[in-house]
């Protein structure tokens, strides 16, 4: 914390993530700063991360506190959290910048955890204006409030990356409602649905099939199911095998699914729990789960 910005203060979990705890502090000080009241409450928008959504504590000294917790919808953030549309680029920009300065008048060495807070704060102070946090809070559409700031492009489906598709029963489907026509073809494969022609209206008898086909799951998808269940059926196989001492060792010698830290290498009394959906093993300090939980599902399954 050495050169830090002022008011600043520090927080860290070994897994080098934020969790519940931490975000708990974290919290604590955005109550002192912004002293909410019975007559005064305060709006809180957060995104869904576990440690916003998943702590009852939090949501207990929010409730108290006369503080509103709101959480993004999913996939959104890039659009309506300030931080991410107006004071991310510019902080990284400046941070990138001075980052460069120092490496140059300092030659041969690099970058540590001691010359965060140096550079850190060269960046912040110029990223950190009144400006900005207005024009995040003005270009999201919350304030002022503005629920057309989004042109209707940008609410259109997200293309699918889909491998070809034999979609003769869609076809049939679609030619047995009267949504399309099909026209003569010299080949089977080059018959394509036509839409039939309809004057402007406001109603459609135009399926969505025929209009955006639904999302596939591509080939890397696929592959990765694919080479699960094999794996998973050879593992059984070699469970009904009798084992000897060191495939037993091998066979507990789980790596987490985050850090890829082996199990044997796990320290004393270090927790370790599985995914009830992958069955992939993790340290609890890695995954964020609290001691006990039963029905854990990691963030990959989520």
């Amino acid at each position: 914390m050495d050169d830090a910005p002022p008011g600043s203060f520090a927080v860290y979990h070994e897994s080098g993530w934020i969790n519940k705890e931490t975000f708990l502090v974290w919290f604590k000080k955005f109550l002192e700063h912004s002293n909410p009241g019975p007559k005064k409450p305060v709006l809180l928008i957060i995104d869904g991360h576990n440690s916003h959504t998943k702590s009852l504590e939090l949501a207990n000294l929010a409730w108290a506190n006369n503080v509103v917790l709101l959480c993004f919808p999913p996939h959104t953030t890039h659009r309506l959290q300030p931080l991410d549309v107006s004071f991310m680029a510019p902080l990284s920009t400046f941070y990138e910048q001075e980052t460069r300065k120092w490496l140059i008048n300092h030659p041969g060495r690099c970058v540590t955890i001691y010359q965060v807070g140096k550079l850190f704060k060269a960046d912040f102070s110029r990223a950190a204006t009144v400006q900005t946090a207005v024009k995040g809070f003005g270009k999201t559409g919350i304030y002022p409030f503005n629920r057309d700031v989004f042109p209707e492009y940008l609410l259109a489906p997200s293309e699918t990356t889909e491998k070809p598709l034999d979609n003769t029963s869609e076809l049939k489907q679609a030619s047995y409602n009267g949504d399309v026509e099909h026209q003569p073809s010299t080949s089977s494969s080059e018959t394509m649905p036509t839409i039939e022609t309809q004057p402007f209206s406001s109603t459609f008898n135009i399926s969505p099939a025929v209009v955006m086909s639904f999302p596939r799951e591509t080939e890397s998808i696929i592959k990765r199911v694919n080479d699960k269940r094999r794996d998973k059926k050879a593992k059984k196989k070699k469970m009904e095998e009798p084992m000897t001492s060191s495939d037993e060792e091998q066979e507990s010698d789980d790596a987490c699914i985050f850090c890829n830290d082996l199990y044997s290498n796990s320290k004393d009394r270090e927790g370790w729990i599985q995914c009830n959906r992958c069955r992939g093993w993790s340290h609890e300090a890695c995954s964020n789960a609290g001691g006990g939980e039963v029905n854990f599902i990691c963030d990959y399954c989520n």
